[in-house]
């Protein structure tokens, strides 16, 4: 009897270690899916501003266009980086036969790209100021 009962211990040990696992599993996909969501909406937040401060130079002035869009845009490219790193280092804590792991190819190219995309899009805010003073003065 004491055999069985030692035995069910075991047992119901092991499941629950199981429990727990899949329990941190859910957890960690749950926050890889929250950050994979708020990345891509602060990038398409980032591109409306931009666009923004483009249309909206010409009408506002371009001084008052930059420190409205223009600085938002940065500050939410800024959090596209960092919500990336964030992601990148949480995907490469995943175990390897994840299917979550195959994509952080996908996620190094976004990342590359919303890099050289800031690089970009910062020439573009200097050349629109420039030219706006230009033809103020």
């Amino acid at each position: 009897m004491l055999t069985i009962i030692v035995m069910e211990m075991v047992v119901g040990y092991y499941a629950l270690a199981d429990l727990w696992a899949a329990n941190r599993a859910l957890q960690q996909s749950a926050e890889i899916q929250r950050l994979a969501l708020t990345l891509g909406r602060n990038w398409e937040s980032a591109r409306r501003l931009q666009k923004d401060f483009f249309l909206q130079s010409a009408v506002i002035g371009a001084n008052d266009a930059y420190s409205i869009y223009a600085m938002a845009s940065a500050g939410k490219i800024d959090e596209v980086i960092r919500d990336g790193a964030l992601l990148k280092r949480m995907i490469a804590t995943t175990p390897d036969d994840s299917a979550v792991r195959t994509r952080l190819t996908d996620l190094d190219l976004l990342l590359s790209t919303v890099s050289r995309y800031a690089t970009t899009y910062e020439e573009a805010t200097e050349l629109e100021m420039s030219m706006t003073s230009r033809d103020a003065g």
